[in-house]
């Protein structure tokens, strides 16, 4: 995370004495959970799979309200009765926010509940499977409607989680929207386990207009037409991933795809050599105002890979490059191998190297 100005060193000042890990007084909650009343010690995630539609008409497309289910593959520790995942989502009588129409535990139809403590920060979907679990297990989610934001609060306050693309510089509103969750506004679009000590794989299939890209984590797999007004993009990493570093970017993009080729000396003296896929995704009305335009930041990011290569090691994630699009945020914000930037003023170099430091290992280290 990297905010400007003196305001965002007192900020992230405030962030690492506020968020100090509390120690769990017993399961469900995890024992590294980086905020009180997040995350689980119940289960551990193998893989999140994210299948997300947005609910458009081909006159009116916007990505504002979804349509998703999220399946998860996960090993209990222990006899699961019950268990939750952390997820903003309201009951069926609920007239706003995200409603889960069904759950199953593996394939079996669960039974089901939406906890929100705001007062506690605690926003937990609660399933009761028809059987006891043990060993391996799967859940799957549906749920639709209209994500909310979420106010991360910690000495600061920052808006987080699904956020509607806005007007800048005179430029109007696609209709897009990204979901983006350091350190939990993630909650607000799937249900997951969030706590950095779970990392899994991930799955990203995102339906969107076809005049929208939907950009995730990880290499981009396929894309194919769903009817004559949607494509489904679908994104897979296999690097075990903490869940706060999943995204979910949909809006009118330019694509830049390109590669570099990094060297380094291992801890061995052996010389080392790898290639790096680089996909980057710009917002068309700004990328004009980037210094040296598109291919400028992406020759940086080049000299960025090899000069931490030299510095750290191997390149973590497979995959580099940006997400660019204006939310109203005052912030760029890690994601895993793709960094996001809120307005293209922030894609200076400073700040570039800053969110690329965190691919070698700070995005790794569990509290």
């Amino acid at each position: 995370m990297k905010f400007r100005g003196l305001a965002g060193v007192l900020a992230m000042t405030l962030l690492a004495t506020t968020l100090s890990p509390t120690p769990a007084a017993a399961v469900p909650y995890a024992v590294d959970s980086l905020l009180p009343n997040q995350g689980s010690g119940a289960y551990d995630v193998q893989r999140y799979d994210i299948d997300l539609s947005c609910v458009f008409t081909p006159n009116n497309p916007s990505c504002l309200e979804i349509a998703a289910i999220t399946t998860i593959d996960a090993v209990a520790t222990g006899q699961l009765a019950s268990f939750d995942l952390d997820f903003i989502c309201r009951n069926g009588s609920a007239t706003a926010g995200l409603i889960v129409s069904a759950v199953t535990v593996n394939n079996a139809p669960a039974s089901f509940q939406c906890v929100n403590d705001n007062n506690a920060d605690r926003h937990k979907l609660v399933i009761t499977p028809a059987a006891t679990v043990s060993n391996s297990f799967t859940v799957a989610v549906n749920y639709s409607g209209r994500p909310e934001k979420y106010r991360f609060v910690a000495g600061f306050t920052m808006d987080e989680g699904w956020m509607p693309v806005l007007p800048y510089d005179g430029s109007p509103a696609d209709g897009g929207a990204v979901g983006i969750g350091q350190p939990n506004g993630n909650i607000t679009w799937f249900p997951h386990n969030n706590t950095p000590l779970d990392k899994a794989a991930y799955t990203t299939r995102l339906t969107v207009p076809n005049s929208f890209k939907g950009v995730g984590i990880g290499e981009l797999s396929s894309k194919t037409a769903v009817g004559s007004t949607a494509t489904k993009w679908v994104w897979t990493e296999s690097m075990l991933t903490p869940s706060f570093l999943a995204v979910a970017a949909i809006g009118e993009f330019n694509e830049h795809v390109a590669s570099a080729s990094v060297n380094w000396t291992g801890v061995d003296g052996t010389q080392r050599t790898k290639t790096i896929g680089i996909r980057a995704y710009g917002d068309p009305q700004d990328e004009a105002s980037l210094t040296g335009g598109a291919s400028g930041r992406i020759a940086v990011i080049k000299e960025i890979l090899q000069w931490g290569s030299v510095r750290f090691g191997e390149y973590q994630p497979t995959w580099a490059g940006y997400i660019q699009k204006y939310v109203g945020a005052g912030w760029a914000l890690e994601i895993l191998g793709r960094p996001f930037y809120s307005s293209p003023g922030h894609m200076y170099d400073a700040i570039l190297v800053h969110e690329f430091a965190h691919k070698w290992a700070g995005d790794s280290v569990s509290v």
